[in-house]
Formats: C-alpha cells, structure tokens, sequence
C-alpha cells in the first residue's frame, strides 16, 4: 500500500466517504499486521479485532477514540508498571525486600486518649 495519504486528504476522506475511510484504516491494519513476525501476529490480530469492537459499539467516533485511547494508555500503565519492577529485579539483584513486621496498634486505648489537637480545639 506504500506510505499513508496526507492528514487533510484522511480527514476528507473521512468526512465525504466513512465507509471507504474505513475499508482504508483496515487494509493499512491488515498491512501492517502482515509485517509482523509470526509470533506477535496472532497477538496482533486479536488486538485489532478488539479495537475494531469498541469502534463498531461505540456511538461516535469521537466516543470510539477515547476507548480506544484509554486502551492504549492502560496498556502503556501496565508496561511501565513492568518495566519498574523489572528495575528494582536489576538494581536489588532480586525484589526489594518486604516487611514482615509491623507496629500494632491498639484502637481500644486510642479511642480513649484524647489528642492534644482536640484539647487545642476545645479551648
């Protein structure tokens, strides 16, 4: 398919022609996935059909972008979620330690204990 047509030339598209517009978005998709090596392709596809779900049930288009945009960035959140652990596995040689204790607190006497704010507050 080569190189993808200018902004404007999308936008009119769009606007004039939605149904070729799209045939257009997939075949570049379809390409694209094409291009892949084999073992991110299925990978690929079932990614594609997702968003190609939410675009169909959204109402708009503009509501189909936003879910597809907030796809995008949780998938992002994840990755750098990744990423950072993976971080802290090189830079401690292994997860960071977690505590195994803690200081326990006993609400029975804090109720009862007046704190020198509320004393301050009375006053």
């Amino acid at each position: 398919m080569g190189q993808l047509p200018e902004f404007d030339t999308l936008k009119q598209l769009a606007e004039s022609d939605p149904k070729a517009f799209d045939e257009l978005r997939q075949a570049y998709c379809q390409e694209f996935i094409g291009s892949v090596p084999c073992r991110h392709k299925q990978r690929m596809q079932a990614i594609q059909h997702r968003v190609d779900t939410v675009i169909t049930r959204s109402k708009t288009p503009m509501a189909g972008l936003i879910k597809v945009s907030c796809m995008m960035h949780d998938s992002l959140s994840r990755l750098a979620s990744q990423l950072n652990s993976f971080q802290d596995y090189t830079l401690y040689g292994s997860r960071p330690a977690i505590k195994k204790s803690a200081d326990v607190i006993y609400l029975a006497e804090r109720k009862h204990r007046r704190s020198p704010r509320a004393d301050a507050e009375k006053h």
